[in-house]
């Protein structure tokens, strides 16, 4: 078989069959193929049009490849990291693949592909709704650093399982405020330390102003 060069394709001289012919003249349509001209270099080609009548497209510069740098852009044709998602009203979706059980789905962060080092996920779990942060040891066991619970409308630290808005399971440290408390709203209180003085001073400030000592430092 003998081959000829047509547009930077390397295509057989004279294919055999229904088949070679047909492959010959689509691969020449699409080197023949004019981008718009809105496109810039990097667009990525893609199949549009209808299943009974595919075509060829770009997306002018929406959807672009960066060859030099390795990164895609996704509404930008001028992507900074390996994938940016960039546009008003956008964002990445995270979807398990089951409505109708418990299922999950993670996004990790982590050193390279190695299965030990420092990794850290977001774990999210269909059935509950809950949203976990995790991290993972050196012996490969997930821990929940902090934890969304959905039903409940909660924020557990070190827990699973919070039982009010905002549990620590463990200690809590407060740093001291000079400033000028203000109010809260009816019905809450404001925890801080008073550091004004000699001594730090642990304090509780409520929405009438009436302030209260709780502990001093000394």
């Amino acid at each position: 078989m003998t081959w000829e060069t047509y547009k930077g394709l390397e295509l057989p001289d004279a294919p055999t069959g229904d088949a070679g012919i047909n492959l010959k003249d689509d691969l020449m349509q699409l080197a023949d193929r004019s981008l718009s001209n809105s496109a810039v270099p990097g667009s990525v080609i893609f199949v549009g049009g209808t299943s009974g009548s595919p075509v060829l497209e770009d997306d002018s510069g929406v959807f672009c490849w960066d060859s030099t740098n390795h990164r895609l852009g996704i509404g930008t044709s001028a992507p900074l990291e390996q994938l940016q998602i960039q546009g008003d009203g956008k964002g990445l979706l995270m979807a398990t693949g089951s409505t109708s059980g418990p299922s999950e789905t993670y996004i990790y962060f982590g050193s390279g592909l190695t299965t030990t080092g420092q990794w850290q996920r977001i774990r999210f779990r269909y059935g509950s709704g809950d949203l976990f942060f995790q991290r993972k040891d050196g012996s490969g066991v997930w821990t929940s650093i902090m934890t969304l619970d959905w039903t409940e409308s909660r924020v557990g630290i070190g827990t699973e399982s919070p039982t009010t808005l905002l549990e620590v399971a463990g200690p809590v440290t407060l740093g001291e405020y000079t400033g000028t408390i203000a109010n809260p709203p009816g019905g809450r209180a404001v925890l801080y330390i008073d550091d004004s003085g000699a001594d730090p001073i642990l304090k509780v400030r409520f929405a009438n102003g009436v302030t209260k000592t709780l502990a001093t430092g000394q």
